[in-house]
């Protein structure tokens, strides 16, 4: 059995296309006239429920955009299935290992190209893989259960090399014409899961579930009169989302950090840095603000890619050790909400990983974007 198994490498995928904010004030100037109905407002800081929540979303009630700056959405020309395969190259390029030696592909497409339930399959017959390959989702937790998954099968012995891929492409779902397409964008990660040095890697983990958002957002499908495909449309229920988004975040969010801590034997001094997903502008400061931790231990990828849902935290974690925050040695801990699926905390011990090529569309620096 291999005790020490954690991220050998880890790549990320973007398309080519951003689309920054003055793109929809040129083209849907009508979206503006009321934007306080439709999204998180100044009603909702007055409600007594959540404090730390409603204190960290108040910078943002004015702007109507709520915090987003650029987003990425696939061209004509790209798909799915490409950006997974870019991010899955060089995933196994990067852990100088061959397409031969991933044993199992872990693969989470939200929402795939495909009228079959998820991508896998696709994705093992372009990377010619020979292996096993599936399919696992989520919600944004897809990552982290899709990474501790593999470290449990490669630390039981039944798998060698395991290669996560997590990809998210919102623009497929929505309608650009509405306000839901400011909030979204497109993305995929890859991270290749095998032994690495003693005391690296993860260290401890908690899941549970997330029923209390069920009814918060749902997917609805119809079929194009035009090309006779079935497309599917992202609707949240707006009022429920806010609301179970509200009262849930801090009581999930504390259960799966403490049971993470507990079970690596840490406590919440030990952790260097920390990674929560922002699936809202202001997730991560209230994350910290609810776990009373410096905020110069977290950082926030959403004004720059806006919500790409399962492809959050490990785009935000390539963010991390690209710009140095995150150092060989370095207690690390990840935390993910996942509506009407999961929540999930690990712990990390950061090793030497071997770490993708910057896409040319990426910011260089996550806090570029003033």
């Amino acid at each position: 059995m291999n005790s020490s198994v954690g991220i050998k490498s880890l790549a990320i995928a973007l398309p080519d296309q951003v689309l920054d904010n003055q793109f929809w004030i040129d083209n849907h100037p009508e979206l503006f006239e009321n934007f306080n109905i439709w999204a998180w407002g100044k009603s909702d800081i007055q409600k007594n429920e959540n404090q730390a929540f409603n204190t960290e979303m108040a910078q943002y009630v004015e702007d109507p955009f709520r915090g987003a700056k650029r987003r990425h959405y696939l061209n004509d020309d790209e798909s799915v299935l490409s950006l997974e395969l870019k991010a899955a190259q060089e995933a196994i390029t990067q852990a100088k290992l061959t397409t031969d030696d991933i044993d199992l592909l872990i693969c989470t497409s939200f929402l795939s190209d495909q009228t079959e339930m998820g991508g896998a399959a696709h994705l093992a017959s372009a990377l010619e893989l020979q292996h096993s390959a599936w399919n696992m989702e989520s919600a944004c937790s897809s990552f982290l259960v899709g990474y501790r998954t593999a470290t449990g099968l490669v630390q039981s012995g039944q798998y060698k090399n395991v290669l996560v891929v997590t990809s998210c492409c919102y623009s497929k779902n929505v309608d650009i014409n509405t306000t839901i397409a400011f909030g979204v964008g497109d993305a995929a990660t890859a991270v290749v899961v095998s032994a690495v040095n003693e005391g690296e890697g993860y260290l401890g983990g908690c899941n549970r579930h997330s029923a209390e958002t069920i009814g918060a957002v749902s997917f609805e499908s119809t079929t194009s009169p035009l090309t006779g495909k079935m497309k599917t449309f992202l609707r949240p229920n707006e009022k429920i989302a806010k609301e179970k988004l509200r009262a849930t975040s801090e009581p999930l969010l504390k259960h799966c950090v403490e049971g993470a801590l507990a079970d690596a034997e840490m406590q919440l001094e030990d952790i260097d840095y920390f990674i929560f997903n922002s699936p809202i502008a202001w997730y991560s400061d209230f994350c910290a603000t609810a776990l009373n931790i410096d905020q110069s231990k977290t950082h926030n990828i959403y004004p720059y890619y806006a919500n790409v849902g399962a492809a959050l935290p490990a785009l935000s974690l390539y963010h991390a050790v690209y710009e140095g925050k995150i150092k060989p040695g370095d207690n690390v801990l990840v935390y993910t909400v996942g509506s009407v699926s999961s929540c999930t905390a690990v712990v990390i011990r950061w090793g030497e990983t071997g770490l993708g090529r910057l896409p040319h569309s990426a910011p260089m620096k996550i806090e570029s974007i003033a």
